[in-house]
């Protein structure tokens, strides 16, 4: 399990491995676009696996790279799930769900993010953020 290509020895996660720029919309007070950069990197849960660090951009609002990491489990040779989770440590009241598609240099990727402190329908509750990441 995890491994493709003709003698089975390539990870599926190979094809996803890099850093990527980011251009993201997400839904805000209004929708607000962002431009930065997200690393994917191998997961030590296996060949089927990754983790994607810098979320939402959250090293810039002084949360540390570990924090900001989640991991992202490969359905296909060119898809993955971000099933629910936290982060970690200072970003430990953020839970992240969604999915997303790589094609070519190209990962298209659909996310909510939620601050679990506000009360569900305040206008800090939940973002949903739709993000193309370009392979650098």
């Amino acid at each position: 399990d995890g491994f493709t290509g003709s003698n089975c020895d390539v990870a599926q996660s190979a094809a996803f491995l890099g850093t990527y720029n980011v251009e993201e919309e997400c839904q805000g007070d209004p929708f607000v676009e962002y431009n930065y950069v997200m690393t994917f990197k191998s997961s030590s849960q296996g060949a089927d696996h990754f983790e994607i660090e810098n979320i939402f951009n959250f090293q810039t609002k002084g949360v540390t790279i570990e924090e900001t990491k989640v991991t992202a489990t490969i359905t296909s040779d060119t898809t993955f799930d971000l099933e629910e989770q936290f982060l970690t440590g200072n970003a430990s009241n953020f839970r992240i769900r969604g999915d997303g598609s790589i094609e070519g240099n190209v990962v298209n990727m659909i996310y909510s993010i939620r601050d679990i402190t506000f009360p569900a329908g305040s206008q800090s509750y939940e973002d949903e953020c739709e993000t193309k990441l370009t392979r650098q």
